[in-house]
């Protein structure tokens, strides 16, 4: 996201106008391109001197965490992703010096030591994706966690850990969301606090993350904490790809992805800011070539180093369903066919812009894509929709800015107006807000088919919200459960730039600071009452946790990203109860779950040949689910045994025995009659010796 000054009618002093071009200039507010110079990479980039360079050594969790050359030829580590209840993405990057294919092998595993295999296989890494390597894994247990690795040339990589999502009733789910995690601002210690947890059933990632900004452009106009290799612009397939190799060299997020899946999409910045179909705030044909080009090299790249699965038509929204408890929605309100966003907006806003804004054709994403999403949340079944939103979907009004505390300061009183427009354009120009007719659609959906427990996970803005999704304020009446039809949380940047940062580069303004830090937290405040917490100059990340009877979020903020640190402080919790529309203060962060998963391993095996004892048999599909007359069982037998098949109800009660009989080594397809078992949850088991699988299902008829 990028503040943006609408010009409008408004007469302004000669100081005032003097504080505008300075804050055009300063804030990089004007469109600000970095030269663009040609870039030749060779077939693969030296990720290894990339590597040593970037990489610290530093403590994690108190231990002393790995040199870069033991990770080699796994330089970027290991990830998963889009967790399902029988199968899950695993990800890996092969450094080569040379550009000929390779032939991984990959194994996932019940134990850290990856000896309990449960699958394996071979994938190719090539140069046409950059060496990546994804993986579908598939029948896999529901609700399990699991752990992975891969193995080349005697080399292993690092073992990362997955989790499959439940099936039927799971009873707590905790997930962190994130999003603005710009490299050269700062350090990424949000990203490594997030690592350290081990009760999380996912990392849902909101976007932005990577930028595509040179060193000093877009809100960066000193020199960065972390310089880019590439100091320009990003355009390319191959400087996209440079991009995110560099930041999956960072300790930190390296650690993220070994440590928890994840669940993303993009925002803006995976492509360029405040990007639209026809192309984006700071993309030239002249300097920079045609838009289309480059948004299908940014969506490439993006798809080659992350672990997502891709659909057909190149679109990124789709949903994770965990059990009857929570469905979570990932929408994409940027790279489907949005439209440009409507500018000099704000109180002085000339009548055309209006017009342009309440244009009923215009859309903040297809009409494919918002009548799923519709659809999605009017036939979920789940107890809890959670949507996974990249820009602010709650309308701000900031008609009544606070200036109490510019008395006697004529600087700051002559430059009320900009600031006004600057913080209004701010928060309207890159939002739903700038697609009304949309907005307002989705708004009059959700309350006239009374959904109830509708929550947004938002990102982009670099600000801490909790809030109310309040369309009227003259109607909002908390204690009364009116004028809203669900709540909003948006989670604080990574390390991209906030307010505080952006204002305290500026000389002349420097001073009054804090002072334009209450002001704006007062405008926000006295404005908006269903906003119930607002920071505007943190930096962190938000735990989402979700039980049967109410849904919390607890932000916390990290002290700094100038340096690696790993302090935290929690600064607000704010919970909704289940049927509830309206958020309220909890005395307490939410409790973590009772059981905790071991945490990967810090280091690869050193073995250069993996010793593994696989199950002597697992299941991997139990099918139809749910099932009315027969059900069928695949089972994969690695040894030779008596298997015995029998189904149980939740609580381990044998609802029926099945049969015993003689498994031979290979796969096998049992078939089941079932039409005497009333409907519900229940879970087959099969025996193989003293090793016990089971699978749950469900009968319906």
């Amino acid at each position: 996201m990028k503040f943006m000054i609408p010009f409008s009618n408004t007469t302004y002093s000669k100081t005032g106008l003097l504080c505008l071009c300075i804050l055009l200039k300063i804030l990089n507010i004007e469109t600000i391109f970095a030269q663009q110079t040609t870039l030749t990479l060779p077939a693969q980039s030296n990720d290894a001197a990339v590597f040593h360079k970037h990489f610290q050594m530093r403590e994690f969790n108190g231990i002393q965490d790995i040199k870069s050359e033991q990770l080699a030829p796994f330089y970027h580590g290991v990830a998963s992703g889009d967790c399902l209840t029988d199968r899950v993405i695993i990800w890996t990057r092969l450094t080569k010096d040379n550009s000929e294919p390779a032939s991984l092998e990959w194994f996932v595993a019940t134990d850290t030591s990856i000896r309990n295999i449960v699958q394996r296989g071979f994938a190719s890494a090539s140069i046409e994706r950059d060496f990546t390597v994804k993986v579908d894994v598939s029948g896999l247990q529901p609700g399990t966690t699991y752990y992975y690795m891969f193995k080349y040339s005697g080399k292993n990589s690092l073992i990362g850990r997955t989790k499959t999502a439940p099936v039927n009733a799971a009873s707590h789910l905790r997930f962190a969301f994130v999003s603005c995690s710009n490299y050269s601002s700062g350090y990424f210690n949000a990203y490594r606090k997030i690592a350290q947890r081990n009760d999380l059933d996912a990392v849902i990632h909101l976007g932005d993350y990577i930028y595509e900004y040179g060193n000093t452009t877009g809100t960066n106009s000193t020199q960065p904490l972390r310089p880019y290799e590439i100091d320009k612009e990003i355009v390319s397939l191959a400087d996209y790809r440079a991009r995110y190799s560099l930041h999956r060299l960072d300790p930190d997020l390296l650690r993220l992805h070994q440590q928890h899946p994840f669940l993303y999409v993009w925002d803006d910045h995976e492509a360029a800011n405040n990007a639209y179909k026809d192309g984006a705030d700071n993309h030239t044909v002249a300097t920079e070539g045609d838009w289309q080009t480059r948004l299908a090299a940014s969506k490439k790249a993006c798809y080659e180093w992350l672990p997502i699965r891709e659909n057909d038509d190149g679109s990124l929204y789709r949903k994770f369903q965990y059990g009857e408890l929570a469905e979570i929605v990932m929408i994409d309100t940027r790279m489907d066919q949005r439209d440009p966003p409507v500018v000099n907006l704000g109180k002085n806003a000339p009548q055309s812009s209006i017009d342009s804004l309440l244009n009923p054709q215009r859309k903040m994403m297809s009409e494919k894509q918002f009548s799923w999403l519709t659809n999605s949340l009017q036939q979920s079944k789940a107890q809890w929709k959670i949507i996974g939103n990249q820009v602010l979907f709650t309308p701000i009004i900031l008609d009544n800015f606070d200036t109490t505390l510019f008395v006697g300061n004529p600087l700051l009183q002559a430059l009320t107006p900009i600031l006004q427009n600057v913080l209004e354009s701010g928060y309207n120009a890159d939002s739903w807000g700038n697609f009304p007719t949309q907005r307002n659609a989705l708004h009059s959906f959700i309350s006239n088919n009374s959904l109830n427990n509708i929550v947004f996970l938002t990102g982009d803005i670099h600000t801490t919200h909790g809030m109310d999704i309040a369309f009227n304020p003259a109607e909002y009446n908390p204690q009364e459960k009116k004028g809203s039809i669900g709540v909003e949380f948006v989670t604080p940047s990574i390390s991209s730039t906030n307010f505080d940062e952006i204002i305290g580069n500026i000389a002349f303004l420097r001073p009054f600071l804090s002072t334009l830090i209450q002001s704006g937290n007062n405008t926000m405040i006295n404005n908006n009452p269903y906003m119930k917490d607002f920071d505007l100059i943190n930096h962190g990340y938000s735990i989402l946790d979700i039980t049967p009877e109410r849904c919390q979020t607890d932000v916390f903020h990290i002290d700094t990203v100038k340096i690696i640190s790993n302090n935290e402080k929690n600064f607000s919790s704010l919970f909704v109860n289940n049927n509830d529309r309206f958020l309220q203060k909890a005395s307490t962060i939410a409790q973590g779950k009772n059981i905790q998963d071991i945490p990967a391993p810090l280091l690869p095996l050193e073995s250069t040949t993996v010793s593994v004892q696989e199950s002597p048999f697992h299941i991997s599909t139990v099918f139809p689910n749910p099932a009315k007359d027969r059900l069928y069982c695949t089972l994969h037998i690695h040894s030779p045994e008596i298997i015995t098949l029998s189904i149980h109800s939740l609580d381990g009660k044998t609802i029926k025995s099945l049969y015993s009989y003689s498994a031979e080594k290979g796969i096998d397809i049992i078939s089941m009659a079932v039409n005497d078992i009333p409907n519900g949850a229940y879970s087959l088991h099969s025996s193989h010796g003293t090793t016990v699988t089971t699978y749950p299902f469900i009968i319906q008829k």
